[in-house]
């Protein structure tokens, strides 16, 4: 069965999330913190990003303001710290813990081993960066993801490779997979007040999870995550308990390769980690 153009999505309910792990830290000096700073002017400075490394669901998040970057186990204990100082753009980690943070100022990704040893660094064109764009891991290569739809592999600077890319319109979710140089629409939805959307990967089975969000009825906006199985049927909508995220962080939340939900939320007053398992 596939999917039917112009179908209309209602959000009223969610599909229920089974929540594997809710921890928060503190923000403070020290080994057991996280860091953050200028409150005061408006502009706060602290976690940027995060990483899910597979298979063991480690999450990796950078603490530029204590200079390290942070190991949480999928239990939420803190596992190790790996020094690393700077304020950069996004952080990504392979299957072997191989670190990868993009420096869109530098013009370069960071390439850092699991013990966080500077091995090399990938130098980056002006106009490979000069919009807003995040990294991706596949395999063992590491792509630069921009808004519009295109990767250019860090590595080899090659740019062909399948993905799935999302477009909103008049309110319009529309899906669509690139593969060996042909475009094909998976998927389209009809949401009341989206104003943003994102893919942010794939499970083991091929199931696609998207991230979007859509207008409250007076400010601010709600966090949802949307399942659709390779035929661009959906299957699951679940909506995220919280997304007050107060610092700015490249990612809002990452999935793992069973599908769970990760989320790495700066609030004002902690650090919220949360995983869920998908139905």
């Amino acid at each position: 069965m596939g999917f039917v153009i112009g179908a209309f999505l209602l959000l009223s309910f969610s599909t229920s999330l089974t929540p594997l792990l809710n921890i928060t830290y503190r923000y403070g000096k020290g080994s057991e913190y996280f860091g953050i700073e200028g409150v005061e002017k408006g502009e706060p400075i602290g976690p940027y990003s995060f990483a899910v490394k597979n298979p063991d669901g480690s999450i990796y998040i950078p603490d530029p303001v204590n200079g390290n970057i942070k190991v949480i186990s999928s239990s939420g204990s803190i596992e190790r710290m790996i020094p690393f100082k700077g304020y950069y753009d996004d952080l990504r980690v392979d299957e072997n813990g191989n670190i990868y943070i993009l420096d869109r100022a530098g013009q370069r990704v960071i390439y850092l081993d699991p013990e966080g040893k500077s091995q090399k660094e990938y130098e980056l064109t002006y106009d490979e960066v000069k919009e807003p764009c995040k990294l991706k891991i596949k395999g063992a290569n590491v792509f630069i993801k921009h808004t519009n739809p295109t990767l250019t592999n860090v590595k080899t600077k090659a740019s062909k490779e399948d993905m799935y890319e999302v477009d909103i319109k008049d309110e319009r979710l529309d899906i669509f997979l690139h593969k060996d140089g042909n475009i094909k629409q998976i998927a389209s939805l009809k949401i009341e007040g989206i104003v943003s959307a994102e893919v942010l990967g794939t499970d083991y089975k091929g199931n696609i999870f998207i991230q979007i969000e859509t207008k409250k009825t007076d400010i601010g906006v709600y966090l949802w995550v949307l399942k659709f199985n390779p035929e661009g049927n959906l299957i699951g909508k679940y909506k995220i308990p919280h997304n007050d995220y107060f610092v700015w962080t490249a990612r809002l939340l990452d999935i793992d390769a069973n599908g769970n939900i990760y989320q790495v939320l700066p609030a004002k007053d902690r650090l919220e980690i949360n995983i869920w398992k998908t139905e």
